[in-house]
Parts: C-alpha cells; structure tokens; sequence
C-alpha cells in the first residue's frame, strides 16, 4: 500500500495535535493540584515534607474514591472549585 507524503504528514499532524491536547489536560489537572498544595503551604497547613507526603497520599485515595462515581452524579453537581 502506497500512501502520499501530504497523507503521511496530515496523519501525523492529527496524531500530535491529538496526543498534545491529551497532554495539556493532564497538565491542567496537574497545576491544579500543585496551585492546591502551594495554597496550604503558604496558609501554614503543609509544614513539612511529611505532612506534604500526606497531602499525597490523600489526594491519590481521593482520586482513587472518585473512579467509583458515576458520570451522572458529577454531571447532577455544581462545581465548588473557583479559579
């Protein structure tokens, strides 16, 4: 099978603009949770490396909680997190 170079180079560019926007909303998820930890240290919540471990820890057992709600729930619920 014969593929035209515009055809190779239009495939690849949809793949690259396909695995950055995938990237980018992970980054965005990422930032959040660091802006969250930034926020307790600078309130004095977060002391110390330990207690940032912590903090951690409970964000994956969050994260971890929240895979078992379904779609629906969190569509039927308003946002509490401010920008």
């Amino acid at each position: 099978m014969k593929i035209k170079l515009s055809e190779l180079k239009q495939i690849i560019e949809a793949e690259l603009v396909g695995a950055s926007e995938d990237y980018m909303a992970k980054e965005e998820v990422r930032q959040r949770i660091q802006d969250i930890a930034i926020e307790l240290v600078a309130a004095g919540k977060i002391q110390n490396d330990e207690q940032l471990k912590e903090f951690f820890e409970t964000i994956k057992m969050a994260a971890d909680a929240l895979k078992m709600v379904p779609m629906v729930a969190l569509m039927a619920t308003k946002p509490t997190f401010q920008q």
